[in-house]
């Protein structure tokens, strides 16, 4: 396991910087759960699941994702540099 440090910034509510180990084949929706450790599953129709991104917040934003992402294995935006 690596220790990656996720800033998040824009509309969630204040700034917060997480600390967190992801599994060394971590997918896309490992990393999305390290940021959200909240995360609800709410439901899905054909390829696209629906979650809550905090499910103890009242009116808490939803994401939506193709099933086929959220399992892609993580790049890195460092490693997509040359």
């Amino acid at each position: 396991m690596s220790l990656h440090i996720v800033n998040i910034h824009g509309e969630i509510e204040g700034d917060y910087d997480i600390v967190t180990a992801l599994p060394q084949n971590a997918t896309n929706g490992d990393v999305i759960k390290a940021m959200f450790p909240n995360l609800e599953w709410i439901n899905r129709n054909k390829d696209v699941d629906f979650y809550y991104l905090d499910s103890d917040t009242p009116y808490a934003p939803k994401l939506s994702t193709f099933r086929s992402w959220w399992n892609a294995p993580y790049k890195a935006e460092s490693e997509d540099k040359e």
